[in-house]
C-alpha cells in the first residue's frame, strides 16, 4: 500500500499518514463490531446449551465470556446452571470460587456434583463446605467432595484420609471412600479395599 500510494500516486508521507490512521479507524470499529457479534453469540449458544464442553476452552483474557458463564450460576433454571458449572469445569480462575461455592448447598444434586467438579482444576478450595458434603444423602456427591480434598493434598496424606475413611464408623463416609477409590484411586489406594471391608458395606 506505502509503494502504491507513493510512487503509483505521488502521495506525500503526511497524506500517508491521514490514509494510515482512517485504516486503523476502520480496522478499531470492525473488531468493536466482530466482538459484540462474538459475545451475543456465545450468551445465546449458552442459552441454546449449544456449546461443547469438551472442546470448549476459555482464556483468561476472554472475560466477557467468563462473565455470561458465571452470570448464568444464577439462573432459576437447574439444566441452565448446570451447563454452566460443566463449561466452568474447563476453566481455572480465582473469581469462580465464590459464585460456585455457594451452588455446593444447592437443592439439586445434580448441582452440588456439578459445582464440586468445578473445584478439582481450582486452587482455591472451600475445605469447609466439602466436608460438610462428606454427609451429603447422595453417594456421587460424597464421592466428589472426598476426592476433590484428597486433589489439593500430598500423595502420604490422601493415603491416610482415604484410609481413615474406609475405617470411619460412618457408613456413608466408608462408601464415600470406596467409591473415590474405584473411580479414582491409585494401585496402591486399591489396596486399602478387603473383601471384608465389601461385605461389611453389604
Amino acid at each position: 500500500l506505502v509503494l502504491g500510494f507513493t510512487s503509483g500516486l505521488g502521495l506525500g508521507y503526511a497524506q500517508l499518514s491521514w490514509i494510515s490512521l482512517g485504516l486503523v479507524a476502520l480496522w478499531v470499529g470492525l473488531t468493536l463490531r466482530s466482538r459484540k457479534a462474538y459475545v451475543d453469540a456465545f450468551r445465546q449458544a449458552l442459552e441454546w446449551r449449544e456449546l461443547d464442553p469438551g472442546e470448549f476452552t476459555v482464556s483468561l483474557a476472554e472475560a466477557e465470556a467468563l462473565h455470561n458463564l458465571i452470570s448464568a450460576l444464577d439462573s432459576s433454571n437447574e439444566r441452565r446452571v448446570g451447563y454452566a458449572l460443566e463449561m466452568l469445569a474447563t476453566v481455572k480462575a480465582r473469581r469462580l470460587g465464590p459464585p460456585v461455592e455457594r451452588l455446593l448447598g444447592h437443592p439439586a444434586a445434580e448441582v452440588r456434583l456439578r459445582a464440586l467438579r468445578v473445584f478439582h482444576s481450582q486452587d482455591y478450595l472451600p475445605r469447609g463446605a466439602l466436608e460438610a458434603l462428606l454427609a451429603d444423602q447422595e453417594l456421587q456427591v460424597r464421592i466428589e467432595a472426598l476426592w476433590g480434598l484428597c486433589l489439593h493434598e500430598g500423595k502420604a496424606e490422601r493415603h491416610r484420609r482415604l484410609a481413615a475413611a474406609l475405617d470411619s464408623p460412618d457408613p456413608s463416609l466408608r462408601s464415600a471412600a470406596l467409591g473415590c477409590i474405584a473411580e479414582y484411586g491409585s494401585a496402591a489406594e486399591k489396596e486399602l479395599v478387603s473383601p471384608g471391608l465389601i461385605e461389611a458395606l453389604m
